[in-house]
């Protein structure tokens, strides 16, 4: 399927660079490789030009995502065979779906409201009765730290935390628990660099899963590129099926959304891999749990290092 040209463009009928003629069917300047374009246009214009040249946002959008989500791996299977035309690229699909998913978790869960609306879910699970009086008597003060307000070059406080962790006060330990507490008193500069981490650090884990899709794929295995293409389409539904989860968990918590989520991931892998690389059932489970107990680990190393880089870096 030939990409549609944008209804906004505007030609020149003669380069603005080198002063070449030019004809309305001419999408470069032949003399000087300049693009034949006047964005001499309006504001909308413009952002719509801007959303279909980064995201292709066409019809393609829906297409794509409608078999991502209806059909586990059927979508890296048709770009291995060459079909592609009629999809959005990988990658392009990633960066749309991975910043829907960030936005959905660019909450602060240390917050009052936050903490105050994890109170009431408890509290209607427990069956209070949730009166105007409780409501507005609500305090979650003792939920919070008790080293907020407190100066995280204080050498006492931080041998405090120390001791609070279990840990004996030293000069590597003053520096993680100064780190924490500074972190507890700017929970907004640390959740800015955390998820800026965790963005890179998702973007180079999807070549790391490319990996073991292949090294634990049957022979003959498929070529990296396609297992690439595979991973990227594997994490871009993931994104989008955590966004949904979240937006639903931040609006209504559900107590059993977590267990629909990993049921679900499960199953996605499962019959994804088996539909991207043909196998058995008992070689696909086995192979699927392979493949994820090495990559949890790896996700866990992962983590682990955004959190405490973000806190250094803060």
């Amino acid at each position: 399927m030939a990409q549609s040209e944008p209804s906004m463009a505007k030609r020149y009928s003669n380069c603005p660079n080198c002063g070449n003629g030019l004809k309305q069917s001419d999408h470069f300047c032949s003399q000087c490789g300049q693009e034949n374009r006047d964005l001499h246009i309006s504001f909308w214009e413009l952002l719509k030009e801007l959303l279909s040249g980064i995201f292709n946002f066409d019809t393609k959008v829906w297409v794509t995502l409608k078999l991502l989500l209806t059909g586990p791996g059927e979508l890296s299977v048709l770009f291995s065979q060459g079909k592609r035309a009629a999809y959005v690229q990988p990658l392009r699909l990633y960066l749309f779906v991975s910043f829907f998913y960030f936005l959905s978790i660019g909450h602060d869960p240390l917050s009052d409201d936050h903490q105050k609306s994890n109170v009431l879910f408890k509290m209607s699970q427990d069956g209070t009765v949730l009166t105007n009086e409780k409501l507005a008597s609500l305090d979650t003060s003792e939920l919070k730290t008790p080293w907020l307000g407190t100066d995280p070059n204080d050498v006492a406080a931080q041998d405090s935390l120390a001791r609070t962790i279990g840990l004996e006060p030293s000069k590597n330990t003053r520096l993680f628990t100064r780190q924490f507490i500074k972190l507890m008193n700017d929970r907004k500069a640390f959740t800015k660099e955390f998820f800026s981490n965790l963005s890179i650090s998702f973007f180079l884990l999807m070549p790391v899963f490319a990996l073991l899709i292949r090294l634990f794929s049957k022979t003959p295995r498929p070529y990296y590129i396609d297992a690439l293409v595979y991973s990227i389409h594997v994490h871009t539904w993931l994104f989008l099926f955590l966004g949904v989860s979240n937006l639903l968990a931040f609006i209504t918590p559900i107590s059993w959304l977590n267990t629909v989520v990993l049921f679900g991931t499960l199953m996605y892998l499962f019959i994804s891999f088996r539909r991207f690389h043909p196998m058995s059932k008992t070689a696909a489970v086995l192979r699927s749990f392979a493949v994820l107990s090495v990559y949890f680990v790896v996700c866990g190393i992962s983590m682990l290092a955004v959190i405490l880089a973000s806190m250094l870096l803060m």
